[in-house]
């Protein structure tokens, strides 16, 4: 799914797509889980929402219950079977590879941390 988002400085249309708020929504959900005791600022290209089905905008908050992003997915979706495997994806387990976590042993993050994201640059070459 693809919205015109607004218009770059020069006029030239700018577009954003479910995949990059889907995208940067999972991140900052995974990472607020994964660090719970750090102030993590997660900031993206993209506000959070999409529009929806019926005409409003939906907020794409993921939370640990997958059935929410079910729901949340069918106000901007049709196709069952695409939101189910989005679910699916954003819910999937993870874990890094053994060596990058042994390379990564012993780091501490500061406890204020600013993340940028922006999941597909230059949505409009990509679309």
């Amino acid at each position: 799914a693809v919205v015109h988002n607004a218009e770059y400085g020069d006029g030239s249309p700018d577009f954003k797509t479910l995949a990059d708020v889907l995208i940067q929504s999972t991140f900052r959900y995974r990472i607020g889980k994964q660090f719970p005791g750090h102030r993590i600022s997660i900031r993206g290209e993209e506000d959070g929402t999409f529009p929806s089905l019926s005409g409003g905008k939906i907020d794409l908050k993921i939370t640990d219950d997958i059935d929410n992003t079910r729901r949340l997915l069918s106000c901007v979706l049709k196709n069952v079977t695409v939101i189910a495997k989005l679910s699916e994806a954003v819910h999937k387990s993870i874990s890094a590879p053994d060596d990058l976590v042994r390379q990564c042993d012993g780091i501490m993050l500061p406890e204020d941390l600013d993340i940028w994201i922006d999941p597909i640059d230059s949505t409009k070459g990509y679309i």
